[in-house]
């Protein structure tokens, strides 16, 4: 017999005698080592999974903590920005001997321990940072100068972890630098939101030295010596971390320094065992259905595997999506606790992270006081929308509040706060149906985005006069009433733009435009664009237009109705260019306001004005001649004594001077107009209120204004024959000026029938064309000379029977 005939014979031996154990035996002998052998390669699959969720968590850990970490930062940014502006802070660090203690006090809310003072030159008045040196110190003042607060992280002297804050100081100037502690309180808190152990850690010439951790203190010597014998490098991961029998895998990140020795460095930590143990009951249940029933333990081990591997192996690929940014759906998976368990933490990641980033983008492209976009978001809408709207038209609205930084000066910044988010309200809820994005772009102006079918340009208008409307209101705020208004500008691309910036640059000119013609509402044209060019030039030329003698001073007469006798004449400014010609005051003066400039400019109207009165006299002219005031000269504090000058330099009595004063410009400020004029008026000279009917003069404050004088605007004297309204302003302004003991004058008057209409209404003077032109002085006292020859009687023949209606017909 041969050997595989003995080999047959001896498994024959060995086998049941019963076929029926023995295909049992044999049966299950298969599929128990198929079984094996697939339950090994499951749990190689497991620990792989295991590993590879190790690795996300970990990485996903040190990005949330690096985050929190920039966020925390961020937001101590605010809390220094607040303190940076505080008027305690301002004194202290401005103090020529810091108080170490008050300016801890100051920020002691906000964390800070230490506190060090710079000069420019990085010369310590107080030091307890010892930054000395430190290679990335002038590049943290630099910043600090450019943006009033920066910051990075040191190690102090003490050995503390510090987050150090740079603060601008302008006057001096200085630099305030604070030490806000990475304590063990602190690495707790970041370990808890992101879901790893952190450990903080100094490196100097390789040598680490353990600052914080999350783990227990007593780990923390076996951790530092760990972290001498193998250090973690940036982006390198190594099980290297054994506390027990426990293996940590760690990553590191260094963290901004401002010395070159000892580094900073972050280290992630997460147990190895931790993942791994949330397949054991896996493994576990893989074994029980394999002893219950061999027939199907194949079926259900694939099955199983496929259970456990497949929602892994989707939540890998969704973990990784998470990693580079992508919004994912949730997960949700029922087949055991433990996969609900790992699909619920994922999930909880997934929301904490989307919640971080939506409270990013917040921060990034949100109004902070108001909830409306900021210009990040506007800029951003605007241009997604000239790049799409090829068949549609794209507009621009500008809404600016006047008078804003008066209002916020005497309301202070928290009712200014209140009722910047009160116009923010009213604005929103006028324009949200129309408008496709709506933002506040700067202290007091907002920016709408109308996307509309094309050439709709009345739509852009109405919207406009809405929004001004819904601003032209008085409000409470706290109680406190306050009258606002404000002004408009539109643009429309492509016409006045293709691209964002420019729009928003042709928007604000036209925004400027409104505000120095007085308008409401401006639409952009190339003109908007051209004026402020031709304006500078020609303020840069002023300058020098009075000692090159282009000014001149034209004289336009005003005379009784009922006697037709010269009373007086009024200063106009003129400017006689070498190149441009003669320039009427409107293309300059308001600018020369602007630039402080009509200060010098009123200097010399005065003084050539006494000049002339000087030489009229010496002709035996005696005329009193009026010179025009801005509301900038009000406000200068010197005006009194260069009238006085003047009237004293040419030997001229007060009482031959006139200052006339817009209604407009005493009103802006009440209180300093009543007490200037108070001034003016003990010297003798007369006042008179110009254009009046264009303010919102109150009649207590003109009860009280020191004038003897009122001049009715020529816009409402010019009207008076083709509108009955204006008429009867006209009328009720005469009667109240009687009313007051003033005299009356009407500017403007160029026909007959005006002057008539006004003699019949009781008007005391006129001036305008109906009587002279404006003109130089040598025509000036030619013009005097002849009046005073033909002068018989009244300018015109009134009938007393007749009445206004009658008149006015």
């Amino acid at each position: 017999m041969g050997f595989s005939d003995s080999l047959r014979a001896r498994f024959r031996r060995l086998l049941p005698r019963r076929l029926s154990r023995q295909i049992t035996l044999l049966v299950m002998g298969m599929l128990l080592i198929a079984q094996v052998t697939g339950f090994l390669i499951v749990r190689a699959g497991l620990d792989s999974v295991a590993r590879e969720t190790l690795a996300i968590d970990l990485d996903a850990g040190m990005r949330i903590a690096q985050r929190l970490l920039e966020q925390s930062g961020a937001e101590l940014g605010a809390g220094f920005r607040v303190l940076r502006n505080s008027s305690d802070f301002l004194a202290a660090a401005r103090a020529d001997a810091p108080d170490r203690d008050h300016l801890r006090e100051l920020a002691a809310p906000l964390g800070a321990r230490r506190v060090t003072v710079l000069t420019e030159s990085t010369h310590p008045l107080l030091d307890e940072l010892d930054l000395a040196g430190a290679p990335g110190l002038p590049a943290l003042l630099t910043h600090a100068r450019q943006a009033g607060l920066a910051s990075s992280m040191a190690l102090a002297p003490d050995g503390m972890a510090m987050r150090v804050v740079a603060l601008s100081v302008g006057a001096g100037p200085r630099f305030v630098l604070y030490g806000v502690p990475l304590d063990q309180p602190a690495m707790d808190s970041l370990a808890s939101l992101s879901g790893v152990d952190l450990m903080l850690a100094a490196r100097a010439e390789g040598r680490p030295r353990l600052l914080a951790a999350s783990l227990p203190p007593s780990d923390w010597v076996t951790l530092e010596t760990q972290l001498v014998a193998g250090p973690v490098e940036p982006g390198e991961r190594q099980f290297l971390f054994a506390l027990g029998d426990t293996r940590r895998e760690g990553v590191a990140e260094w963290l901004p320094s401002l010395r070159a020795e000892p580094q900073l460095q972050l280290i992630a930590l997460h147990t190895h065992g931790d993942s791994l143990a949330r397949f054991t009951g896996m493994r576990r249940n893989l074994l029980l259905v394999t002893i219950a029933t061999l027939a199907l333990g194949l079926a259900l081990a694939l099955t199983l595997a496929r259970s456990i591997a497949g929602p892994i192996r989707r939540i890998a690929v969704k973990a990784l999506r998470v990693g580079r940014g992508e919004a994912v759906e949730q997960v949700a998976f029922h087949s055991s606790a433990e996969l609900e368990q790992l699909g619920a933490a994922f999930n909880a990641m997934r929301a904490s992270l989307a919640e971080r980033e939506q409270r990013i983008n917040e921060l990034a492209f949100c109004d902070g006081l108001t909830g409306l976009g900021n210009r990040t978001l506007f800029m951003s809408r605007l241009e997604h929308a000239l790049q799409h709207g090829e068949a549609r038209s794209v507009s621009v609205l500008l809404v600016n509040l006047n008078r804003f930084g008066t209002i916020n000066d005497a309301l202070g910044a928290r009712l200014a706060d209140a009722l910047l988010r009160e116009v923010a309200r009213r604005l929103f809820e006028t324009a949200r149906p129309q408008c496709a994005a709506i933002a506040r772009i700067a202290a007091d102006e907002f920016a709408f985005l109308v996307d509309q079918p094309r050439a709709n340009h009345d739509r852009v208008h109405a919207l406009g006069e809405a929004l001004l409307a819904a601003l032209d209101v008085t409000l409470s705020v706290e109680g406190q009433p306050v009258d606002i208004s404000a002004r408009a500008a539109s643009v429309t691309a492509p016409v006045d733009g293709r691209d964002a910036p420019t729009l928003l640059r042709h928007a604000a000119l036209a925004l400027d435009e409104a505000q120095r013609k007085h308008r409401p509402l401006v639409a952009y044209t190339p003109q908007v664009q051209r004026d402020p060019c031709v304006r500078l030039s020609l303020l840069s030329e002023l300058r020098v237009a009075i000692d090159k003698h282009q000014l001149e001073l034209h004289f336009q007469p005003k005379v009784g109705i009922g006697n037709g006798q010269l009373e007086s004449a009024e200063c106009l400014l003129r400017w006689r260019h070498p190149e441009r010609g003669l320039i009427p005051p409107d293309s300059f003066i308001p600018w020369a306001e602007q630039t402080g400039f009509i200060k010098r400019l009123t200097a010399w109207v005065l003084d050539t004005a006494c000049a002339q009165i000087a030489r009229m006299r010496a002709l035996h002219i005696e005329l009193p001649l009026a010179v025009n005031l801005s509301a900038v000269d009000l406000d200068n504090p010197a005006l009194h004594g260069k009238v006085e000058a003047a009237l004293a330099r040419h030997g001229v009595p007060p009482a031959m001077l006139k200052l006339e004063i817009t209604e407009s410009a005493a009103m802006n400020d009440p209180g300093r107009a009543l007490a200037t004029l108070a001034r003016l008026r003990s010297l003798g000279i007369g006042l008179a209120i110009d254009d009046f009917g264009t303010g919102q003069s109150s009649l207590s404050y003109l009860s009280r204004f020191p004038v003897d004088e009122l001049k009715i605007d020529k816009s409402f004297v010019r009207g008076m024959c083709a509108h009955r309204h204006d008429a009867m302003l006209v009328r009720s302004t005469i009667d109240l000026g009687h009313l007051l003991g003033l005299s009356v004058v009407a500017e403007g008057v160029e026909d007959e029938r005006t002057l008539r209409l006004l003699g019949h209404v009781g008007c005391d003077l006129v001036q305008g064309y109906i009587v002279s032109r404006p003109l130089a002085a040598t025509d000036f006292e030619r013009w005097v000379a002849q009046h005073r020859l033909r002068h018989e009687g009244p300018l015109v023949d009134l009938d007393p029977t007749a009445t206004v209606i009658e008149l006015f017909h």
